[in-house]
């Protein structure tokens, strides 16, 4: 039995390998399970690939989209069929930590938005109460 991978990350070209690792390590400290692939290959070896393997998610680092912040995330196992369902999206990199939400059926890219940035408000708010409870002690 396969191990369960939630991302093969797959870089665009050799010069954007770098890239790649920190998308890799980025999407690796929220949990996920990676597959980073070690050199470069066409995009249609990389999905197939991470359909082979069973891969839940590609992450796909290419020039345009990385010279934006963004990464090309392509949901494998979405239900084509169902409406609403994101199969792709161009997720920012400072967001790969809720990636999940730009995910969700019946979302719009407004609905994501508003998911990520209160996701990182919750964040900073955490922050926020642990220095104020430092300066209470």
């Amino acid at each position: 039995m396969l191990a369960q991978i939630d991302y093969v990350v797959a870089a665009f070209n050799p010069t954007m390998y770098g890239a790649a690792t920190k998308v890799a390590a980025a999407l690796r400290e929220k949990g996920s399970s990676v597959d980073l692939l070690p050199t470069h290959k066409k995009a249609r070896w990389a999905f197939d690939y991470a359909d082979r393997v069973g891969a839940a998610r590609v992450a796909y680092v290419a020039p345009e989209e990385w010279g934006k912040g963004q990464v090309a995330i392509k949901d494998m196992r979405a239900n084509r069929e169902a409406a609403g369902v994101v199969i792709q999206a161009n997720v920012p990199f400072e967001k790969l930590s809720v990636v999940d939400s730009f995910f969700r059926a019946g979302t719009s890219d407004d609905d994501c938005e508003v998911r990520s940035e209160l996701a990182e408000a919750y964040k900073r708010l955490a922050a926020l109460t642990k220095r104020v409870e430092a300066l209470e002690l």
